[in-house]
């Protein structure tokens, strides 16, 4: 039997044409829209860190609508007090019902909402350490399952870095654009529709063109934050303290390391195959 279970979910390409039952065009995990694919569920037990389940669905199945799957595939093997743990895109009230009726547990992270954020901003000086630079929040949901808000001071610095970076990327493009304009050229495709069928006027306004670089760049990052760099959100229905459930979440990565391995450390690429027995003889 096992204790907690990880589970995830990635997407396989196929270098060839769609077909089958299962080989489908969908969201790529491996930015390749253009290929179709399979997507792929994967438990591991935490303790061992060994992969323990493997469902197969079309490749234009959703994490929440695959979740059903693979929670049942292993459901014959979970005792009563086990734990599953999950990323918020397998989350919806239906799926974690469905744990609540099989009497188990789960840890799962969500988005923040509007009521996240009017409760951070109450309790601003209610933060409890947990461990190095990450703070805790705490509330009771629906059906008494624990909320916790987690706010890292490095999170968010890396956070606006992206900002920074993004920024700093669209004022080169801005520049580039403006020069080709000043000098009555046709800007790149990336800032025209290209489409024979269409006839298009564009208009440019650079409204921070004559700030510099840096006042620009802060301006737009400033522009970017929202007030929730750094913070996420763990809920579960299990007792936990904050530490116990953000190095349970954080055990994931034993998932991530197996889909490293079914990927790159294996011949699956190419994969030409388009019968449903070999894609899933594949797999």
């Amino acid at each position: 039997t096992l204790g907690r279970v990880l589970m995830d979910w990635t997407s396989m390409y196929f270098e060839a044409p769609a077909g089958g039952l299962v080989v489908r065009f969908g969201h790529s995990r491996d930015h390749r829209p253009d290929r179709p694919q399979v997507v792929v569920g994967l438990s591991v037990d935490a303790e061992t860190g060994m992969p323990v389940g493997l469902t197969v669905m079309p490749g234009n199945t959703l994490d929440v609508t695959h979740f059903e799957d693979t929670f049942r595939q292993l459901l014959p093997l979970l005792p009563a007090d086990a734990t599953i743990v999950f990323d918020n895109g397998a989350y919806s009230r239906m799926n974690a019902k469905m744990i609540d009726d099989a009497g188990m547990g789960f840890l799962t992270r969500l988005q923040l909402n509007a009521s996240d954020d009017a409760f951070v901003k109450a309790h601003q000086d209610d933060w409890e350490h947990v461990c190095d630079d990450m703070w805790c929040l705490r509330t009771k949901g629906n059906l008494g399952r624990t909320r916790f808000i987690f706010r890292s001071d490095s999170r968010r610095e890396d956070v606006l870095r992206i900002y920074r970076r993004k920024a700093e990327r669209d004022w080169d493009d801005m520049v580039n654009l403006r020069q080709a304009l000043d000098k009555g050229k046709k800007p790149r495709k990336k800032y025209r529709v290209s489409n024979v069928f269409v006839d298009t006027y564009l208009h440019y306004r650079f409204p921070l063109a004559f700030a510099s670089r840096e006042a620009a760049v802060e301006h737009a990052v400033r522009t970017m934050t929202n007030g929730r760099e750094g913070i996420f959100v763990l809920l579960t229905n299990r007792p936990m303290t904050p530490l116990e459930a953000l190095t349970t979440y954080r055990s994931r990565n034993a998932v991530e390391t197996a889909f490293r391995d079914l990927k790159h450390g294996i011949d699956w690429r190419p994969a030409r195959c388009t019968s449903p027995d070999a894609i899933r003889g594949r797999v």
